[in-house]
């Protein structure tokens, strides 16, 4: 049967999903009571609900996988216990199709709210979070007039999203807010970044060449994860040359504990030619004793001034100006970062130095030099030292003198911590007559000479400069003769010998001892002994007819000897026999003639009237003959004895003469 168009009822109660049931019920008022239900049906108001089953309110669906919503319960509303009510609602279903008579779709009831979450980490990889959030509402359609009443929106929320933490990098936000969803919330998407932290890293190159010593070091900053070039410092090379030179920041931000990169290096090294000029230099060294506090030796030298610390002791290195030996050439291995030489080739000439002896400063000139105290020499302290509290006082009164000493200049190898040793192409002339390096079996050195000279020889001793000059090495290599020098102070004895002739004239002899001992400054050091000597016997020359009265016998001479003068006279021998007083005239030595006797006396023979003194250059006056007489004396003398002779035989004729008559 067909329809009207304004049978609104009947195409509602057609369209009304659910299993109709029908029952006549026994009512009081009989079949008047299932009319009376009939009219009060067919006149009411049909209403329509848009509710997600078995929900008074929607909850929000969250699709992480960005699926639609897939709830398909429906809900159906029972009529009202009341007999007066004439409404029905009904619950629609999501899925149900739209009344296109009334205009209600299922758009119109249903909406999914979304919001995207990119998160792109920093390597670019892409992950893609969905959120979405169901709203729904119910929509009253009027039977009479065909209006449309909808209910409210549902509402719901986005659930915190936390940005995973990526070590080194900050994320553009940690975390993506809840977010309470409502029917105004539009579509979203939120997009997550990272940025790499800023950092530092330390680079430091360390030099193999050098016991690992740290040549350089330097900060290189930037962002973690990014990669930095390491540049190797001039005139080096990597030690591996597998070792890399680009790195990356692999250190979180932090400035308090960078990133460590070591670098090994070695030196860069050139094949060099090079024009040596050899030099000597003398080093001079005087033991004084020892510095007391550090129990080191007290060693002084050179002429040349020298800073010192009195307070420390006086130490040098003097090394006096270099004499040019000659020249040498040949290739090296250059060390471009010490500018050293590294290694010599081959192919290096020889220096032939021919035997040539080389002699040491004058000892008395280095005393001057170094003990004088002037103001231009670095012997100032000495000076102080020797005449400081608790030293010998002889070490003031007595004259301070040095001898280049074999046995002190091989002491120094040992009593000092010298650079090098002594050189092994050095040879010591010596003297071994000196007296007072005799006493103590020692030599004086008087010089020095060397061997022909290689490369090998003088590589532990140079070069002490290197100069570039258009490509070609110009060095200057000193070669150090250290010479050791022992102090010692000096004095003299001497005893006197006078001999007066026969003649009347007189000869004076000055026999001298020199006696020595070591200088040592060290504070409230034992007191040094001084040496002995010997004086020789003197023996009087031979005139005939006379004999000395003495000779001088040979002694021992200590510190505290004293001599008195000797005279020595001579007598008529009265065991010559047939010989008398001599009538020539005695030769009179020459004017400052000087005899030496066989034991090394010094003798000085006087011009008639005066006699030398030895050493001091000084005459002493001797008794005088008369010029007028002369050696005349000695001839009247002789006519007065023949007088007296004639006088007496006369008389002792006369007396027998007598006795006979």
């Amino acid at each position: 049967m067909a329809l009207s168009r304004n049978n609104t009822q009947e195409r509602l109660r057609k369209e009304k999903p659910g299993r109709e049931r029908f029952a006549l019920r026994k009512l009081s008022v009989g079949v008047v009571s299932i009319l009376v239900g009939i009219t009060i049906y067919s006149a009411g108001e049909t209403s329509f609900a848009a509710t997600p089953a078995n929900e008074s309110e929607s909850s929000p669906v969250v699709v992480q996988d960005g699926s639609a919503a897939t709830s398909k319960q429906v809900n159906t509303a029972a009529a009202g216990s009341q007999e007066s009510s004439q409404a029905a609602n009904i619950q629609a279903a999501p899925q149900a199709a739209s009344d296109q008579s009334s205009g209600v779709t299922n758009s119109d009831l249903n909406k999914i709210i979304t919001r995207t979450i990119t998160v792109t980490d920093p390597q670019g990889k892409v992950t893609t979070v969905p959120q979405a959030v169901k709203l729904t509402r119910t929509a009253s359609v009027d039977g009479a007039t065909g209006k449309v009443t909808y209910s409210a929106w549902t509402t719901g929320n986005f659930d915190q999203y936390d940005v995973p933490a990526i070590t080194g990098y900050t994320p553009s936000s940690t975390k993506v807010d809840r977010l309470h969803v409502d029917s105004n919330t539009s579509d979203s998407n939120v997009s997550i970044t990272y940025t790499a932290n800023p950092t530092v890293a330390e680079v430091i190159f360390i030099d193999d060449d050098q016991n690992g010593w740290e040549v350089d070091s330097e900060y290189k900053h930037g962002k973690f994860g990014e990669s930095f070039q390491v540049e190797i410092p001039a005139n080096y090379r990597l030690t591996d040359s597998t070792t890399p030179t680009e790195y990356t920041y692999n250190v979180p931000s932090s400035y308090f504990t960078p990133q460590l990169v070591r670098i090994h290096l070695k030196h860069q090294l050139e094949h060099r030619l090079v024009e040596n000029d050899v030099y000597y230099q003398q080093v001079r060294e005087i033991d004084f004793g020892l510095d007391t506090d550090e129990q080191r030796p007290i060693m002084v030298g050179s002429l040349t001034k020298h800073e010192y610390d009195n307070g420390e002791g006086v130490r040098y290195w003097p090394i006096t100006n270099g004499t040019l030996l000659g020249k040498m050439t040949g290739h090296v291995s250059y060390d471009l970062v010490t500018h050293e030489i590294v290694s010599y080739d081959d192919d290096w000439t020889i220096l032939k130095t021919a035997g040539q002896v080389f002699k040491l400063t004058d000892p008395g000139e280095l005393a001057n030099g170094v003990l004088t105290g002037s103001s231009d020499t670095d012997g100032r302290g000495v000076a102080e030292w020797v005449g400081q509290e608790g030293t010998d006082p002889d070490y003031q009164k007595y004259p301070i003198r040095l001898y280049a000493s074999t046995a002190e200049t091989k002491q120094i190898n040992t009593a000092l911590p010298l650079p090098f040793p002594m050189p092994s192409f050095i040879q010591f002339v010596t003297n071994s007559d000196f007296q007072p390096a005799r006493e103590r079996n020692d030599q004086e050195i008087t010089g020095f000479k060397f061997a022909d000279l290689s490369a090998n020889d003088i590589k532990d001793y140079g070069p002490y400069s290197l100069d570039d000059d258009n490509g070609v090495l110009k060095a200057k290599t000193y070669l150090p003769v250290m010479v050791g020098y022992y102090p010692y102070v000096e004095k003299t004895i001497s005893r006197t010998i006078t001999v007066v002739k026969p003649d009347g004239s007189k000869q004076q002899i000055i026999q001298q001892a020199a006696l020595d001992k070591r200088v040592n400054i060290t504070y409230n050091a034992p007191e040094e002994e001084w040496s002995t000597a010997n004086l020789a016997e003197y023996n009087a020359p031979e005139i005939p007819g006379y004999k000395p009265s003495r000779n001088a016998p040979a002694v021992t001479v200590t510190a505290k000897s004293e001599f008195s003068p000797i005279l020595i006279t001579y007598l008529l021998d009265p065991t010559a026999q047939g010989e008398g007083p001599a009538t020539t005239e005695p030769t009179t030595p020459s004017a400052g003639s000087q005899k030496s006797n066989p034991q090394g006396v010094r003798v000085s023979a006087a011009t008639p009237g005066m006699a030398k003194l030895a050493d001091t250059g000084k005459t002493a006056p001797v008794a005088a003959q008369l010029p007028q007489t002369g050696n005349n004396q000695e001839r009247l003398a002789a006519v007065g004895l023949a007088l007296f002779g004639l006088t007496s035989g006369w008389l002792g004729l006369s007396r027998k003469r007598r006795k006979q008559d």
